[in-house]
């Protein structure tokens, strides 16, 4: 199962950010930027969970169906940059889905908040790890739906470790992964055997990812209502609404037998604090009051009934006298 890895425990990579443009990134962020910035990073760490070991990738990209805005929202809420002054190629190779006008923006996460991606190799016992350090992203509508284009980078764009890999992957096919790449632009994909796989997909069904989701119980098809363009990962309505509004709960991600369905729900917090302490309320103040009560009225009668007999018998002896 993959999971994200502070950067302290990351030792398999020896990569530096070479960049040219410290200060295009405003480094004091604002608290509630901060935990918002918590909440993305919490929030792709689901998807992973969701993606399991079978559907892992470090190399790609998402379209996210987000009718509601939430997620729109959610990025909005943190700074972004806007890439609309770089007209480079390194740029317009993600722009599939962008309507002309349409600003790019990505979101800089500094060494202390970035995270690891962490795949499971296909078919090996080894794991590949990926650095995220930059999120790019823009809106799009298609089909009368809402859309986020979400492509998560090891460098920011305006770096050298940003254009060295660009130039690996677009100059020289270099490969850098053990699974499937999920790029949008598969199309011009050099590697060695890799060709754009979803042209053999049938049309609205989910590409290589779960055609069912469960969720607490209830079952969601799925359907991808986009009009695909490329490998990318979908990410249908009801899991990013579901992902949005359980942002901080420990969700559990059980695969079916088939790999075809996933169910989801979010994890209990244990102990039951709250019953106990109800129960111990009832207990001290119901059932304990009325025993004393109950016990207070016999002793009250019995005392009573001990005076009347004691009366009498000092009038009797009154009386003989």
């Amino acid at each position: 199962m993959p999971w994200f890895k502070p950067k302290e425990e990351y030792k398999l990579l020896d990569e530096t950010d070479n960049s040219t443009a410290d200060d295009y990134y405003d480094s004091t962020d604002e608290d509630t930027t901060l935990g918002n910035k918590y909440k993305i990073k919490n929030y792709i760490e689901n998807i992973y969970k969701f993606l399991g070991d079978k559907y892992c990738f470090v190399s790609g990209a998402f379209v996210i169906q987000d009718d509601q805005q939430h997620l729109l929202t959610l990025l909005q809420s943190v700074k972004n940059h806007s890439l609309k002054m770089l007209g480079t190629a390194v740029i317009y190779s993600h722009t599939k889905y962008k309507a002309p006008g349409q600003e790019m923006y990505e979101i800089h996460f500094s060494d202390k908040y970035n995270f690891i991606l962490n795949c499971k190799c296909t078919g090996l016992d080894e794991h590949i790890y990926r650095p995220v350090r930059n999120i790019k992203w823009y809106p799009f509508n298609a089909n009368g739906n809402n859309y986020i284009y979400l492509k998560l980078e090891n460098y920011a764009t305006k770096t050298l470790g940003h254009l060295l890999e660009a130039k690996d992957r677009y100059g020289k096919g270099k490969k850098i992964a053990c699974v499937k790449s999920r790029r949008e632009d598969c199309d011009k994909e050099k590697e060695t055997g890799e060709q754009c796989r979803y042209k053999d997909a049938e049309t609205n069904k989910p590409f290589e990812s779960p055609e069912k989701i469960i969720i607490n119980g209830v079952e969601h098809i799925v359907l991808e209502t986009h009009g695909r363009k490329g490998d990318e990962a979908f990410i249908p309505q009801v899991l990013n609404d579901y992902l949005i509004d359980n942002n901080d709960m420990n969700l559990l991600f059980n695969y079916n037998a088939d790999n075809n369905s996933v169910s989801i729900q979010s994890k209990l917090p244990s102990g039951g604090s709250r019953k106990r302490s109800t129960i111990r309320k009832r207990s001290t103040n119901r059932k304990r009051s009325t025993i004393r009560k109950r016990s207070t009225t016999r002793n009250r009668k019995r005392t009573t009934k001990f005076r009347k007999r004691t009366t009498r018998k000092i009038v009797k002896a009154f009386n003989k006298y």
